[in-house]
């Protein structure tokens, strides 16, 4: 690969660069991003800045515009933005000339510094996909081409965070600490690094920080308010604390700003899910879940929560959709609705994420068989994750406790379940979250409630919700879990 040095590139080697995309085959027929990455060099070539309300009428052609179809621009500047990542991934690794678009500007760089930004943002694709091993080996390879790299040491910390979630290792400091010294080592390098103190405030919060958590939340804030808005650690953060409209308001916004975005479909799925545990009414929130329940084909599945054992399913008219939700308690509305959400077939249907979400949220509706199904999926991603054999055990247990089965698929489930656990969990020492699941697939929810226990003491990470998760209700006939909840909830 050709190396220059770290210079503005020449206005004659921008302009070649630029049609050197548009002539690409990344942009051959990708119409919408074309025609924006022409408008915007244009504009950059004459000296001109770029506004929002100009790439919707001079553009997209959206003649009377107005504030609330912004999303349109925005949805098209990320298409523009991921052809830009493929075109460099696919055909662009000996180009000397790096084009990006941060905000409505473009801005040129050189090859050297461009492998950095290519190794970051495949880091970032799979950040997005849920496999944090991959991302943190692509970030650490930007921060040797560039040691002066903040983003990138920010994707770092990010890695190392997921990993804590998925891998169980939150419970042990370490994992926690390289992902402090990742965020820092980005802020010192550039304080406007939001992504940075985004993670630091996870950081905090795991540690049950929670002032400063919020105080570094609102540095990232004020530095990117949307961005932060839709981060991840963020609504984790929000959800810990449980502000249901807030939560819910702010990943519905995402999702529908970004429809072809499955990580942000499931965030919104996931908001819904979680916020099912909350006993009392929801407000205005329960206008929006009525909005997304209506006329969605209601699934009633076996279980103790409906009267009648056999599965039926039938798509209600508008007034029988408000009929049967006014039937369902405030948790199974919101259940419904984040079955809803995510029923939505998703650009990429492969997304770990949103079947973790989905796989929860049939466990929480006792559609057993379902939830296993999505699990079988998730399990060709996630196959060594903790966390993945944990929801398995007990998806598998909760079919074999369930007395609308058959006799025999109960004692098949069971045994299966108690094999698995022999397998991944018998000598378990960190997976706590992961443990604790498994425990109670099996039948022993004490143990499980003396793994929390002994989690929350440690500052584990995945404790910070259990006051939250559907998936723990089992636990709450004992005293020393409602206890513990009680506590996990006045931290927040």
């Amino acid at each position: 690969m050709p190396v220059a040095p770290y210079s503005e590139p020449t206005r004659a080697e921008q302009e070649q660069q630029i049609k050197r995309l548009l002539g690409s085959k990344t942009f051959e027929k990708a119409q919408g991003p074309r025609s924006l990455l022409a408008y915007i060099a244009d504009r950059h070539f004459e000296g001109k800045t770029v506004s929002e309300p100009e790439l919707a009428q001079n553009v997209l052609g959206m003649k009377e515009w107005v504030q609330g179809k912004l999303s349109v621009v925005r949805t098209q500047m990320g298409r523009l933005r991921r052809r830009l990542t493929d075109y460099y991934i696919k055909y662009g690794g000996d180009d000397l000339v790096v084009v990006t678009v941060p905000g409505y500007q473009i801005a040129f760089s050189y090859a050297r510094e461009s492998e950095a930004a290519r190794q970051y943002r495949v880091g970032m694709l799979y950040l997005a996909k849920g496999l944090p091993v991959h991302a943190h080996e692509r970030f650490l390879k930007a921060t040797q081409w560039t040691p002066d790299y903040a983003i990138a040491y920010a994707g770092l910390a990010n890695a190392d965070l997921l990993l804590c979630i998925l891998r169980g290792e939150g419970g042990g400091e370490q994992r926690l600490a390289y992902a402090e010294k990742a965020a820092n080592k980005a802020v010192e390098l550039n304080s406007e690094t939001w992504e940075a103190h985004v993670a630091l405030g996870a950081i905090f919060s795991f540690r049950r920080e929670w002032e400063k958590a919020w105080a570094a939340f609102n540095t990232a804030l004020q530095i990117n308010e949307p961005g932060t808005q839709g981060n991840g650690w963020y609504l984790m953060f929000i959800l810990a604390g449980m502000v249901p409209e807030a939560t819910i308001n702010l990943t519905e916004a995402r999702a529908k700003a970004s429809p072809e975005d499955s990580l942000a479909q499931a965030m919104w799925g996931l908001s819904l899910y979680m916020v099912g545990i909350k006993p009392i009414s929801l407000g205005r929130v329960s206008e929006s879940i009525a909005r997304i329940l209506m006329g969605f084909e209601i699934r009633f599945f076996p279980g103790p929560i409906f009267a009648d054992a056999n599965s039926r399913s039938y798509a209600p008219s508008p007034p029988e959709s408000l009929r049967i939700m006014s039937m369902l308690h405030g948790p199974m509305r919101c259940f419904y609705a984040a079955l809803q959400v995510l029923s939505v077939e998703p650009h990429d249907k492969s997304d770990p994420i949103r079947l973790l979400v989905l796989a929860c949220v049939r466990l929480a509706l006792h559609d057993f068989r379902g939830a296993d199904q999505v699990l079988v999926q998730l399990g060709e991603i996630w196959l060594h994750f903790p966390l993945f054999d944990g929801l398995r055990i007990y998806c598998i247990g909760s079919i074999a406790a369930d007395p609308n089965f058959t006799k025999e698929s109960r004692k098949k489930a069971k045994a299966e379940a108690q094999k698995l656990y022999g397998e991944e969990f018998a000598s378990s020492k960190n997976a706590a979250l992961p443990l604790a699941l498994a425990q109670i697939g099996i039948g022993r929810e004490a143990d499980a409630v003396r793994t929390l226990e002994r989690a929350y003491k440690a500052h584990d990470p995945m404790t910070i919700l259990i006051h939250r998760l559907p998936l723990l209700f089992p636990l709450l006939r004992f005293k020393s879990f409602q206890k513990l909840s009680q506590s996990a909830l006045l931290s927040s």
